[in-house]
């Protein structure tokens, strides 16, 4: 009998489910894992909050609480709507827990310890105001490809481009609506492009992929992959466990897939 293990995409604890998420992520990954049951199949559906990055810190400090706060309240009211729509989990866990946070480190120090991590130099817009460096979603500006105004610094809303916030043109802060300035801080990068051949090996294998879809992803890789920033200025999160990264965690999207792992465990 094949052991089957049902996901379903971790929701962020900045805010209440609504109709969407139910259709998109949830209902249909609670019907199947019913049926497979019915089947008398090993299955079991996991799921969990997501409660570091950004968008936590930055909800939490337009509510005025701390971000501990922020996600214990809409984990509760999370788990209150799942269970009134009906919608079941083996496990639903959090991303907050200890578990979480040492699985997390341990995935930094393998890839870390063999040499698919590096740390680098780099200016970073800083907020004289706030006193802080801005994360992504701490700073908006124009997009260089598209010209939307209001684009984040991790992503243009309008024309769907990845962003870095150094890309944006006129960038200001979200929480003051003052202009940054650049300063120097270290950060640890991700060697992305030394498993190019292992992605494209792996994307042009699934022959039951949609071609379209697999060509898009292709397509990304063809485009040329660069390192990516996995670490963050802020004081919520999984601290990275270096000694020369005191004040620094991991960037949420380096842990928040970790945590479809932590919830199995």
């Amino acid at each position: 009998m094949a052991r089957i293990l049902v996901t379903s995409a971790l929701p962020y604890a900045n805010g209440r489910l609504h109709f969407g998420h139910l259709a998109g992520a949830y209902l249909p990954a609670d019907i199947y894992t019913r049926f497979k049951k019915l089947q008398g199949e090993d299955v079991i559906h996991i799921c969990g909050t997501d409660e570091h990055g950004a968008p936590i810190t930055f909800a939490a400090k337009k509510e005025g609480v701390s971000p501990k706060q922020l996600v214990d309240k809409y984990y509760r009211i999370i788990c209150d709507s799942f269970e009134r729509f009906g919608v079941r989990f083996d496990n639903f866990s959090r991303t907050s827990l200890p578990l979480h946070h040492r699985v997390s480190r341990e995935f930094f120090l393998n890839l870390y310890q063999k040499g698919y991590i590096f740390d680098k130099e780099t200016d970073q817009y800083y907020c004289k105001t706030d006193k802080l460096f801005l994360p992504d979603r701490y700073i908006e500006g124009t997009c260089p490809y598209c010209g939307y105004e209001a684009a984040r610094g991790d992503q243009c809303e309008e024309c769907g481009r990845w962003l870095e916030p150094a890309m944006l043109l006129n960038p200001h802060c979200t929480l003051c609506g003052g202009t940054p300035v650049k300063r120097k801080t270290k950060h640890w990068y991700f060697d992305l492009p030394k498993f190019e051949h292992k992605l494209v090996e792996w994307l042009q294998s699934k022959e039951d992929w949609k071609p379209n879809v697999r060509e898009f992803a292709l397509g990304w890789i063809r485009e040329g992959l660069i390192p990516r920033p996995i670490t963050r200025d802020l004081d919520w999160g999984v601290t990275v466990p270096l000694d020369e990264a005191k004040g620094k965690v991991l960037y949420v999207w380096f842990d928040a897939p970790i945590g479809y792992v932590s919830s199995t465990m």
